[in-house]
């Protein structure tokens, strides 16, 4: 059960336990439950509308310099991806939320710190506070990207607003600005039209070759699927024109017993009447 926890750094562990308070106090410890407000909005984590604590800055003492980070309880939005992304606690989209990793690293909190087992109730209401929280920080880094280093970018583009995945690229790029330059650059050449709605998600840091490398295997993947759907359709193709040869048989009997069930001369009186006719 702990063996998730010893992962963690000691940093990331005060960040954990930080998250998991109803009023989290920030590196500094200098929040409290009178600077927070309730804020009713959607959270992935509950899938529903529900009150979300957030900081509310005209609540801070006139002295207080500017606070930073405020949108994620004082902590910067960077480590609190970092520690999702690095521990396996979200997928490559935030929404996409690995919730049994988070059941998990609650659980060997509890024990670390000494407190009695969770029930179930007390599991799943701190699982999805701290997913929540950890959510709506790699949310923002997927968006914008980290703001001190490169990274790999997914592009996924869509054919209308609501119609489905065209194309799916992974791009390495020094900023987002870079890879949609990129993207416009080569876009066209891989069939992307300009009316097409562009998606893109950071992934993390990394090489151009490991983009490279990713990219080379989607289009691997791409290129089964394509060789699947052409036997697939050659497989069609082939009973469609064994069917059609069997109507074809089929038809050439019925042709035969018909001829062979008409009366006697039929055929030669058929031949004789147009004969008149042409004289």
């Amino acid at each position: 059960m702990d063996k998730l926890l010893t992962t963690l750094t000691r940093r990331q562990r005060d960040i954990v336990s930080d998250l998991l308070e109803k009023w989290p106090k920030g590196p500094e410890g200098r929040y409290a439950q009178k600077h927070y407000r309730l804020s009713f909005q959607w959270v992935p984590a509950y899938e529903r509308h529900t009150d979300f604590a957030v900081l509310d800055p005209g609540k801070f003492p006139r002295h207080w310099p500017d606070q930073p980070h405020i949108d994620f309880w004082g902590w910067h939005p960077e480590e609190l991806f970092e520690l999702a992304r690095g521990n396996a606690l979200c997928p490559k989209r935030g929404e996409d939320l690995a919730f049994a990793r988070f059941e998990e690293l609650v659980s060997a909190h509890a024990a670390l710190v000494g407190d009695a087992p969770l029930s179930r109730a007390a599991l799943t209401k701190r699982s999805r506070r701290l997913c929540s929280r950890l959510h709506t920080a790699v949310k923002h880094v997927q968006e914008r990207g980290l703001s001190d280093r490169p990274g790999v970018w997914e592009v996924r583009s869509w054919d209308s607003p609501c119609g489905s995945v065209w194309r799916r690229l992974t791009v390495w790029g020094e900023s987002r600005a870079d890879v949609e330059a990129r993207v416009r650059v080569v876009g066209p050449m891989l069939g992307l039209q300009e009316q097409w709605r562009l998606e893109f998600t950071f992934l993390g840091s990394g090489t151009p070759e490991a983009a490279t490398s990713a990219l080379l295997s989607m289009i691997g993947r791409r290129e089964a699927q394509l060789q699947g759907a052409v036997a697939d359709l050659e497989s069609r193709l082939a009973r469609a024109r064994a069917q059609l040869d069997e109507e074809q048989r089929a038809v050439a009997v019925l042709m035969g017993g018909a001829l062979l069930l008409s009366p006697p001369g039929a055929a030669a009186g058929e031949e004789d009447d147009r004969g008149s006719e042409a004289d």
